[in-house]
């Protein structure tokens, strides 16, 4: 009986690993969770070929809290298509990725494509229009 019970186990190991190998695993719909730091959160998300929206600010800055406005309106609809990483600098914890990107002012958008490769960087608040833009070139499908 345990033979049997240690075989169907083995099968079942198989065919998982099978199915994320040979395309039944689809990374675009990876979720990750937001209570992880910004750094890891942005790090899981290039592992897994997502775009991200990083938008660096802090609580205090009256342009980051109507950039945070708009950020948090269009997070729903992007949403399995690119990652939104808010990384609050008055949060001690990220403070070595706003020093890993030279934050000198806030707030600043940086989209990533899939690649990893930045296509938008821009400091200061932006219009809605402008983010939809380049959220929509980055965009899984």
């Amino acid at each position: 009986m345990s033979k049997k019970l240690g075989l169907g186990i083995l099968i079942v190991i198989a065919l998982l690993i099978a199915y994320k190998t040979w395309g039944g695993y689809d990374n675009k719909s990876v979720d990750i969770p937001e209570n992880l730091s910004a750094a890891v959160q942005f790090e899981e998300a290039q592992k897994n070929g997502q775009p991200v929206w990083l938008m660096f600010g802090t609580n205090n800055c009256p342009y980051c809290v109507e950039l945070k406005k708009i950020y948090d309106e269009l997070k729903p609809q992007y949403e399995g298509k690119v990652v939104f990483i808010d990384v609050n600098l008055d949060k001690k914890e990220n403070h070595d990725l706003g020093r890993e990107y030279q934050i000198r002012y806030v707030p600043v958008t940086c989209i990533y494509d899939k690649d990893g490769n930045i296509t938008f960087y821009e400091g200061g608040l932006l219009e809605k229009e402008v983010l939809i833009r380049e959220l929509d070139k980055v965009a899984l499908e």
